[in-house]
């Protein structure tokens, strides 16, 4: 599968990443700098916030559109600032989608 150019690396930016999802579907991966990297699925209606500072990398799902509403504060916190830690070449995007989560049924 053929991955984004740049946002699919790993970086961290100096403000808050926040990002209103408009259509379709991706994978946000954020890795703390402790603990696991964790893959937060998105889809139109979410709204997701990175904080500052923290490492993420983005992939697109299987049917490979995303639109999205970026905000911030001052155009200089869009800049990414790349590590050369290589994690994010050992993650592939798996998309699951909500037709894989089981329904909920209230507690009795």
């Amino acid at each position: 599968m053929r991955k984004l150019p740049g946002w699919m690396r790993c970086s961290r930016h100096d403000e808050d990443e926040v990002r209103y999802i408009v259509a379709g579907r991706g994978l946000f991966h954020i890795h703390p700098q402790q603990g696991p990297v964790v893959a937060i699925e998105v889809e139109a209606g979410d709204l997701i916030r990175v904080p500052r500072g923290t490492l993420h990398w983005f992939d697109l799902c299987g049917d490979r559109r995303i639109r999205a509403i970026r905000l911030f504060q001052d155009k200089a916190g869009w800049t990414p600032h790349y590590t050369s830690s290589g994690v994010d070449q050992n993650y592939e995007p798996v998309c699951w989608g909500p037709r894989y989560i089981p329904p909920q049924t209230a507690a009795k």
